[in-house]
């Protein structure tokens, strides 16, 4: 199962379902509404990891992806509220928020194949949260420097 993951089929797999997970959450968000605050982010990540996780492997990858939503978000805020009392600058406190809950996902999301699974699930999880964190945060800078080169 861990070797299927690294498939190219596995990763557009999940993929679109990622991104329908996350249009599943934003539609509820607008028919039902979005809980206050932190509790709001938890209701999307939970909803969209849920969705996810249903759309890949039925009712046991919706649970695993629920719980995967919950400790995502909780280790995110956790982290992020540590950080602040800590008088961590914004940068720092961005940064490892997206390390550690792309860690918890993805160990969550990784333990169906095992201990193996859960090791390598928070190893890529965390990487793959930070590259986008540094995407979504330097995009514009990464690009003009590509400009520039070529």
């Amino acid at each position: 199962m861990l070797i299927d993951s690294f498939k190219p089929s596995a990763l557009a797999e999940g993929a679109v379902a990622g991104l329908a997970g996350q249009y599943v959450a934003n539609t509820l968000d607008r028919a039902v509404g979005r809980l206050p605050g932190e509790l709001g982010h938890l209701q999307d990540s939970a909803v969209s990891f849920g969705a996810a996780g249903a759309f890949i492997g039925g009712l046991e990858g919706g649970g695993i992806g629920f719980a995967a939503g919950l400790v995502s978000e909780g280790t995110r805020y956790g982290t992020d509220e540590l950080l602040k009392k800590l008088g961590a600058s914004d940068e720092v406190r961005l940064n490892l928020d997206a390390i550690t809950s792309g860690a918890a996902a993805g160990a969550i999301l990784g333990s169906a194949a095992g201990p193996l699974g859960a090791a390598v699930g928070a190893a890529v999880g965390g990487v793959v949260s930070e590259t986008a964190h540094v995407v979504d945060e330097y995009g514009s800078r990464i690009a003009h420097f590509f400009e520039n080169i070529f």
